[in-house]
């Protein structure tokens, strides 16, 4: 019997060594791959940092985007029988691209081209690139006894807001840059039949900008000799209302 009492302490001091052992061994795998404060707290930072850093590149305008379309094209030369107007609204479009693209503003174009693009398509191209937005390019064109000049845009008959601040701060970029007469926001279409489709479909703020009169020569500098100042007059009114909005630091 004495020797049998002997036995089970053995193999109970064996069974405590073993526990000991893997309680040990349990230890020091926790030690070795539990994440140290310091660690989750430069996680915790390094999370933090990329969201501001995405914040920030939102606001300097590394994402916000910008519709801006050349009017008619293609087959459709415009007001006029010459197509001039079709050239020069693709003219000034592009320089206003140029512009807003070195203020970091993301552009998309509905054309760069001498090529034909529907209403649908215009639309289409700022509402699928999710634009803040969206400006289409035009010039007037009066035939009458009357002397009619100056710049002016138009707006869907709502009325809204945003699409006010847009066209104002555009037209009044012009007047300041080059002294072309400020004709004003106007609500619906030319001929008072309705809305223009690339207003009435936009799903962002958006104006058809008139650019001068085709039938006056003062209004002709704006896309010859005072096209560049024009352009950048356009970028620069767009550029504040992407400011006013939050889009760019300003």
């Amino acid at each position: 019997m004495k020797e049998q009492k002997n036995n089970i302490r053995l193999d109970k001091v064996i069974g405590l060594i073993t526990l000991i052992t893997i309680l040990i061994f349990v230890g020091m795998i926790y030690i070795d791959f539990r994440p140290s404060k310091k660690s989750v707290e430069t996680a915790n930072e390094t999370e933090t940092t990329e969201a501001v850093n995405e914040a920030t590149d939102a606001q300097n305008g590394k994402s916000v985007t910008v519709c801006i379309d050349a009017g008619h094209g293609g087959t459709d030369g415009g007001s006029g029988t010459s197509g001039k107007e079709k050239t020069q609204t693709l003219a000034v479009a592009l320089k206003v691209q140029k512009y807003l693209e070195e203020s970091g503003v993301n552009v998309v174009m509905t054309r760069t081209t001498d090529v034909a693009v529907t209403d649908e398509q215009r639309v289409q191209t700022g509402n699928q690139a999710g634009a803040a937005a969206m400006v289409s390019i035009h010039r007037n064109y009066y035939e009458g006894p009357e002397n009619v000049y100056g710049a002016e845009a138009w707006i869907h008959s709502s009325g809204s807001a945003d699409a006010k601040s847009l066209a104002a701060g555009i037209l009044e970029k012009l007047h300041t840059a080059v002294d072309e007469d400020n004709r004003g926001v106007k609500l619906g279409s030319v001929d008072g039949s309705g809305d223009y489709y690339f207003n009435t479909h936009s799903k962002c703020a958006s104006c058809i900008l008139e650019l001068g009169y085709m039938t006056s020569t003062a209004d002709d500098a704006l896309v010859t000799t005072d096209i560049d100042a024009a352009s950048k007059a356009v970028a620069d009114g767009i550029i504040n209302y992407l400011k006013i909005m939050g889009y760019l630091n300003g």
